[in-house]
Formats: structure tokens, sequence, C-alpha cells
């Protein structure tokens, strides 16, 4: 059998670095969550071909620092005006009040990857902000009628710090 050979260009590989970097620390300062998952990817791709880098190992730090102020946001509101939620949608309550204990950088990737998750959490995200009310986020997944099931993996990864 012939070899295969791999050429990496290392001037490429820090350019979109760089470029990564950038784009995630620009979507960190939009301060909201949509941004943030979107900072979540772009740094993750900078992990895909750097496990080790400095800079990236930062902003997930800074990520998780933001996404803990919004897990504290959502708990809050959780526990008040979104207890109102539990009765309509009792098993989407609490995969919800689960999906928050792994509010982290990648359970956010993993939750992502999942459209119901993803959906769930931004449905319960806007009801925490007042954009969605309780009674709308109720009837939208009683309507639904499918069943939300969250899977919160453990990642084993070099980067988990």
């Amino acid at each position: 059998m012939g070899e295969i050979w791999i050429t990496v260009n290392p001037e490429s590989n820090k350019q979109f670095i760089t470029e990564k970097l950038t784009i995630a620390n620009e979507y960190i300062e939009m301060d909201d969550l949509a941004s943030v998952i979107e900072a979540i990817k772009e740094v993750q791709k900078v992990f895909d071909i750097s496990s080790d880098n400095s800079e990236a190992t930062s902003l997930k730090n800074k990520i998780n620092d933001t996404l803990s102020k919004y897990r504290a946001t959502i708990s809050q509101w959780l526990e008040g005006d979104g207890r109102k939620t539990r009765p309509g949608i009792p098993k989407e309550y609490l995969e919800f009040k689960r999906l928050l204990e792994g509010f982290e950088f990648y359970e956010i990737i993993q939750i992502e990857q999942e459209p119901r998750n993803g959906k769930l959490l931004f449905d319960f995200y806007d009801a925490s902000k007042g954009d969605l009310s309780t009674d709308k986020l109720v009837e939208k997944w009683k309507k639904s009628g499918n069943p939300v099931t969250i899977v919160m993996p453990k990642l084993s990864s070099p980067n988990r710090n």
C-alpha cells in the first residue's frame, strides 16, 4: 500500500484560527444567547484543529461565564413565573430544568445538534426574557404533541477545564 501525505500550511491555520477567534469575540459582545451559541461554534472550529489553543480556551471560559449568567436569569424565572408552565407541560418543564444543569460550552454544542432541544432552549429563554408569554409557551408545546427528550452527554475532551 502506498503512503498518504497530508500537507498542512501552518500560516493558513494561523489565519483561520485568528479569523474564528475574532468572529467568536464579536458574537460574544452581542450579548444574547443566539450569538453566544454562534461564538461556541466558532471556538469549536478552532479546537477541532488546535485542541490546546490558549486563546480558544480563554474564550471558552468567557463563554461559560456568560452562560452562567443566562442560567442564573433563566433559573430565577423558572422558579418564579416559569413554574406556571409545569402543570401544562410537565415533561418539558422538568427536561428544561435538567438542561440548565449542564448549561456550558460542550453541552450547548450537543443541545444545538438536536433541533427540538434547541427549540426548547430558545422558547424557555424567550419566555424568561418576557418575549414569549408563559401561556403561549405552554400552548405552543402542548400543540407540538411530540415528546421532548434532552440528551446531555458528557464529552471527554482535552479542552474541558
